[in-house]
């Protein structure tokens, strides 16, 4: 009798340990690594492979090295981390309707009970009792209409990040076509002011001008370098 009831314990002990081992699951931790992050940041190119295939697969292939606003834009979707984002939650949200669609499933519970009676062929007492949960149609559809209505929110809040990063390449493009105007400009006008200078120190060296003029002069010829050069730097930061 005690072999049979020390068999029975054995069996139920090993049913709920089974049981608890498959419903738990070991999520490997991932720590954040800051110095990993930047440099894989920094790392990101408009040479970049993965961007060299968006734009193969749209048919906008680079030519010459001159990109337009489309091809830009692109790469800023393959490249930009919040993008990317974006898209693993629309993932998340389109998952989370395919759940939503599935039938509950079954629950399993089980019971150990010990008979505590002189009498008892077997004192271990183990049931299990399996429920089944039966939903009517119209409950069904009210979680699998609130799963679609949540992923085509969150499918819009994609589509607008999209465009805003595409409204921050066009922005971006522009500021650099300003520049490169601005340093064209410069470069004419410190041309300019150089030739005036020269003009006026000749005729200096002839005692046909004055001091305040040569003066002003190269006070001209400064501000054109200065500007040239601060041009140059928003020039520099615009690519």
């Amino acid at each position: 009798m005690k072999a049979s009831a020390l068999t029975s314990l054995r069996f139920g002990v090993t049913i709920i340990c089974g049981l608890v081992c498959a419903a738990c699951e070991h999520v490997p931790p991932a720590p954040i690594d800051p110095s990993a992050n930047a440099v894989r940041i920094g790392a990101r190119s408009l040479a970049d492979p993965a961007v060299g295939d968006a734009l193969a697969r749209h048919g906008a292939l680079v030519a010459d090295g001159a990109w337009s606003l489309d091809q830009l834009t692109l790469a800023a979707w393959v490249l930009r981390t919040d993008l990317a984002v974006a898209r693993a939650e629309v993932a998340a949200a389109r998952a989370g309707e395919a759940v939503e669609d599935l039938r509950p499933k079954p629950s399993v519970n089980t019971t150990t009970e010990k008979v505590i009676d002189d009498d008892a062929d077997h004192p271990w007492v183990i049931g299990a009792a399996l429920a089944l949960t039966l939903e009517p149609g119209d409950k069904r559809a009210i979680p699998r209409e609130r799963a679609a209505a949540q992923a085509e929110a969150v499918e819009w809040g994609f589509g607008e990040t999209l465009w805003g990063a595409r409204a921050e390449v066009r922005a971006a493009l522009l500021e650099l076509a300003l520049t490169d105007e601005l340093v064209a400009l410069d470069t004419g006008h410190v041309r300019l002011a150089r030739a005036f200078l020269d003009w006026v120190e000749a005729r200096y060296s002839l005692a046909a001008a004055t001091v305040s003029e040569l003066h002003a002069a190269r006070q001209q010829a400064n501000e054109a370098e200065s500007r040239r050069s601060l041009d140059t730097a928003a020039q520099a930061t615009a690519c």
